[in-house]
């Protein structure tokens, strides 16, 4: 059987085909799909933009959900999919890990393979654009405090620069 058009899973280009416990999930250009034998149940990217450029897809052992996207990898539980998904106008909630937390850039977008996996020790891996990184899903830890900033060194046109509590730059540098 051909699934296109209204029938389709509606979302551009598909890049990843991933067997998931609720059904066939699809990812792709504008959004993810579901496929639960019957037909395609759609969560576009016009009402979750994190889900832009979806190519990679990975569940895991309690059903949850994570995305690797354009906006970066992006976290939804199961039933808050199930249920983004059963209506026409709800969004997602979802927790976003993007390059404020360490993801070296965004999806991989020209592999052609699901670009996330989940290995033995329950690691879930991403492939991104700059390269590779690992999240373990039991052991998620976000401060709401950003890192504090410390200055330990200054070099300005290659020339060090003493550390005052207020910095005076010479005129005309161009790197700092």
């Amino acid at each position: 059987r051909a699934f296109a058009g209204d029938d389709g899973p509606r979302i551009g280009a598909v890049a990843v085909v991933y067997p998931a416990s609720g059904g066939v999930l699809f990812g792709g250009e504008f959004g993810v799909a579901r496929f639960d034998g019957e037909r395609f149940r759609t969560l576009p990217a016009s009402r979750v933009p994190a889900l832009t450029l979806v190519s990679g897809i990975v569940e895991t052992p309690d059903g949850d959900l994570w995305f690797n996207t354009q906006t970066g990898v992006v976290r939804a539980a199961a039933v808050d999919f199930s249920r983004a998904l059963d209506a026409d106008d709800a969004g997602l909630a979802n927790t976003l890990f993007d390059f404020r937390d360490g993801l070296p850039g965004a999806a991989e977008q020209d592999a052609f393979v699901n670009t996330a996996a989940r290995a033995g020790d329950g690691r879930l891996w991403f492939a991104t654009s700059h390269g590779v990184a690992w999240i373990d899903p039991a052991h998620v830890y976000r401060s709401a405090r950003p890192p504090p900033v410390s200055i330990r060194a200054l070099v300005a046109d290659g020339a060090a620069q003493s550390l005052p509590r207020d910095v005076a730059l010479p005129q005309n540098v161009s790197t700092l």
